[in-house]
């Protein structure tokens, strides 16, 4: 029992030839201890599953999935004799507003950023080392498989290795998915663009692109290759080009800058329709006030 322990009577203590002229802090419990149970050897978590889980588990019943850090490395490397790089790695891993694990922290994540589309969906990349392809201290470059997981934790979509997200706006997330790798370094020099909806259905694929852009009305930019060359199109739901081929198409809001094939330049709304009259060989620039064009700089 450790009830009404009374603190010694000790003008001084003698700690390593040092002396502390001090008392120490001494505390004592009044009553009796507590019953806590048998001790395990192992804190216990408040998670949603029993076992040990390296992975997301897709589920209605996180409510917001936020990220947390599960551990800190830090690796030493020294280039020559004078310089000497500290590099930290962080081990992450998901768990809900409560605190309540989800999915337990992975060294071989390497990093659980929270993204916001331009129209609000919020979602995560996490990306897995192959940790087959770095020695110490590891190389966190993305050669493994990644996940999208949304921030209502309902869905997750696996994306193929190497691949990454390209847009999230106006309902359609793009990924860029490799067609083939370079032999020599392993690194991808060939992509198509794999367009999926919020709810992580799949919508269509577009074979020549190599870069999405930002969405303009309900159409999304589009760069790649047609016939040889390299042009920019819009695109609708379907993947079907709605309005192009263009060298080039600049948009801000509900106006796009426009260089058509043939090198002439101007201004289109969301309808494709012309909004200025001349055609010019260059816009550098366009204001706006209250919604009317006011300006146009240009050649």
């Amino acid at each position: 029992s450790c009830s009404n322990v009374a603190p010694p009577d000790n003008s001084a203590v003698v700690t390593d030839d040092v002396e502390h002229t001090e008392k120490p802090p001494v505390f004592y419990i009044d009553g009796e201890l507590p019953e806590i149970g048998e001790f395990t050897g192992k804190a216990q978590k408040d998670r949603f599953y029993n076992e040990y889980t390296p992975y997301f588990i897709p589920s209605d019943m996180y409510g917001t999935v936020l990220p947390y850090i599960g551990g800190v490395k830090e690796y030493k490397t020294t280039y020559d004799e004078e310089w000497v790089e500290t590099v930290i790695y962080c081990s992450y891993g998901l768990c809900n507003a409560e605190g309540k694990i989800i999915m337990d922290a992975q060294e071989a994540i390497d990093n659980a950023y929270h993204h916001v589309s331009p129209d609000g969906f919020g979602y995560y990349q996490l990306n897995f080392m192959d940790e087959s392809a770095y020695d110490e201290p590891k190389e966190m470059y993305p050669v493994g498989k990644s996940v999208l997981v949304p921030d209502h934790g309902k869905w997750m979509l696996e994306l193929p290795k190497a691949s990454y997200i390209s847009s999230i706006d106006g309902g359609r997330i793009a990924v860029m998915v490799p067609t083939s790798f370079n032999e020599e370094h392993g690194y991808p020099d060939g992509y198509k663009a794999v367009f999926y909806n919020y709810d992580g259905e799949k919508l269509f694929e577009i074979e020549n692109a190599d870069y999405i852009g930002e969405s303009f009305g309900d159409l999304t930019k589009v760069s790649g290759i047609i016939d040889g060359n390299r042009y920019e199109w819009l695109v609708d739901n379907s993947g079907e080009m709605i309005f192009g081929p263009f060298e080039s198409i600049y948009n801000v809001g509900d106006v796009a800058n426009v260089k058509d094939i043939d090198g002439t330049c101007y201004l289109m709304n969301t309808k494709g329709e012309r909004i200025t009259q001349k055609e010019y060989h260059e816009i550098y620039s366009v204001q706006w006030t209250q919604g009317i064009l006011r300006n146009v700089l240009h050649r």
